[in-house]
C-alpha cells in the first residue's frame, strides 16, 4: 500500500467525459486492446443521442460544484475518432448544443485522442473545433503514416492550440520512439514519454529491458520535485509452466512489465501527496488504493458506443456496489440521468470505494484513505460531499 493517506492533482481537476466513438482504427497496433476493425463505425444518429446525453450528464453533475470546477473536458477517441465518417459533422452538432443549451452553465473543452493520422482536409478542419489535442505516438505504423504523422504533429504546433504528444515507448521499437522524441525536441513539440500497460503471455515481448527502465527512471525522477528512490527491478519468481517453456523463462528474467511497479498520471499531471502540495510526485511507485474512497464518479464518466455501455470511468469501471461493470446503458440514459440529479440535490450520492488491486486510470482522480480525509479534501471542489 502507498505510504501516504492522500493523492490528488496539483492542478485544479477538471471533469472528463470520454467517448470512445467508434472501435475501427487506421493503425493495427499489436498491444492495443482499444480497436476492432471488424466492427461497423455507429450511426451518426445513434452519435448524436450520446452527445445529447453526455451535455446532460455533465450540466446535473455541476450542479453541486463549486464555481471554479464547472469546466469539462470533453473528450473523442476510438480505435480512432477521426476515422468515423461523420467525425465532422459530430464536432459541429456537439458546439450547437452546447451553445445553445450549456455555455451559461459551465465551460466546454472539446478534446480529442488521435493518432493524428488524417488527411490534410480533415485535420484542418478538427484543428478548428477542437480545443485540446492529446496525440499518441505509435511505433507501429508505415513510413507513410510516420510523414503524415510528423507533418500533421508540426501543423498542431504552429498553431499554437492546446497538446501534448504522449509517445507511447514500444519495446522492441525503441529506437523508433526515441527518434520520434527527438524530433520533437528539434522543433519544440511538447511530449510525455508514456509506459505501455498490458497483461498476458502474448504481450510479453512489450516488456522493457533493464536500460529501457532505466531510462524511464530517470524521466520519472526529472519530472518529480520529491525525491524518488528509483524504479527497482525484482528478479520474478518463475512457475513451473514457465519453465518447461525454456526461452520465456529467460524472457521473463531479464524484462520487466511496467504496469507491475507503478505509473505515471495518463495525462502527465504532478500528484501531491498531502494537503498543501508541497510533496509532489509524477510517477506513483505502488498504485494499490484498495479500499480506499475516490472521487472518480466526480470527476469522469466514459460511453463505449459499440457496446452501449456507460460507466464511470474507461479502465476503472468501478461501480458503487463494489464490482467491476457498466453502470448502466444507453437506453437507460433517462434513468440514470433523473438518479444523479435525486441523489445531488438531496446530498445522497454516494462515495466509491475501489476494489481493485491497481489503477489504471483515474490516477488524478482525488482520493484518500478515509472517508474523513476524502471529505475534508472534496471540500474544494463541492459545496457539499
Amino acid at each position: 500500500m502507498p505510504d501516504f493517506n492522500r493523492l490528488e492533482p496539483v492542478n485544479p481537476q477538471i471533469f472528463h467525459m470520454d467517448w470512445e466513438l467508434t472501435l475501427k482504427c487506421n493503425l493495427d497496433c499489436g498491444y492495443c486492446g482499444s480497436h476492432d476493425n471488424r466492427k461497423k463505425h455507429p450511426s451518426l444518429k445513434e452519435c448524436l443521442e450520446t452527445v445529447d446525453f453526455l451535455l446532460e450528464y455533465a450540466d446535473i453533475n455541476f450542479i453541486d460544484s463549486a464555481l471554479n470546477y464547472k469546466k469539462v473536458i470533453f473528450n473523442l477517441f476510438g480505435g480512432e475518432a477521426i476515422y468515423h465518417p461523420n467525425f465532422i459533422e459530430i464536432l459541429e452538432y456537439i458546439r450547437k448544443e452546447y451553445e445553445a443549451k450549456y455555455k451559461d452553465n459551465w465551460v466546454l473543452h472539446l478534446g480529442l485522442i488521435t493518432n493524428a493520422i488524417a488527411t490534410t482536409k480533415v485535420w484542418d478542419r478538427s484543428i478548428e473545433l477542437i480545443d485540446f489535442f492529446t496525440v499518441s505516438y505509435h511505433a507501429e505504423n508505415s513510413d507513410k503514416q510516420e510523414e503524415q504523422f510528423r507533418r500533421n504533429v508540426l501543423a498542431l504546433h504552429q498553431t499554437g492550440k492546446g497538446y501534448h504528444v504522449a509517445v507511447l515507448m514500444n519495446a522492441p521499437l525503441f529506437h523508433k520512439n526515441l527518434s520520434f522524441i527527438e524530433f520533437c525536441k528539434e522543433n519544440g513539440i511538447k511530449y510525455l514519454p508514456r509506459q505501455l500497460d498490458h497483461w498476458g503471455w502474448s504481450t510479453r515481448k512489450y516488456n522493457y529491458t533493464a536500460e529501457q527502465v532505466q531510462w524511464f527512471d530517470g524521466e520519472y525522477k526529472r519530472k518529480s520535485k520529491k525525491p524518488l528512490p528509483g524504479i527497482v527491478i525484482e528478479k520474478p519468481k518463475i512457475k513451473f509452466r514457465d519453465k518447461v517453456k525454456g526461452l520465456i523463462k529467460k524472457v521473463v528474467s531479464y524484462k520487466v512489465n511496467l504496469t507491475n511497479v507503478g505509473r505515471a498520471c495518463c495525462g502527465g499531471e504532478t500528484l501531491c501527496t498531502n494537503g498543501n502540495f508541497n510533496d509532489t510526485v509524477f510517477f506513483v511507485k505502488d498504485n494499490r488504493f484498495k479500499d480506499w474512497h475516490c472521487s472518480i464518479n466526480r470527476f469522469f464518466v466514459f460511453v463505449k458506443q459499440d457496446d452501449q455501455s456507460i460507466r464511470h470511468n474507461k479502465d476503472c469501471r468501478m461501480r458503487f456496489d463494489g464490482k467491476v461493470g457498466p453502470m448502466g446503458y444507453l437506453k437507460d440514459a433517462r434513468k440514470i440521468l433523473d438518479k444523479m440529479r435525486e441523489e445531488i440535490t438531496t446530498g445522497t450520492r454516494p462515495v466509491m470505494i475501489c476494489k481493485k488491486k491497481m489503477c489504471f486510470c483515474g490516477l488524478c482522480a482525488p482520493k484518500a484513505k478515509t472517508l474523513d480525509t476524502y471529505n475534508t479534501m472534496m471540500t474544494r471542489y463541492f459545496k457539499r460531499v
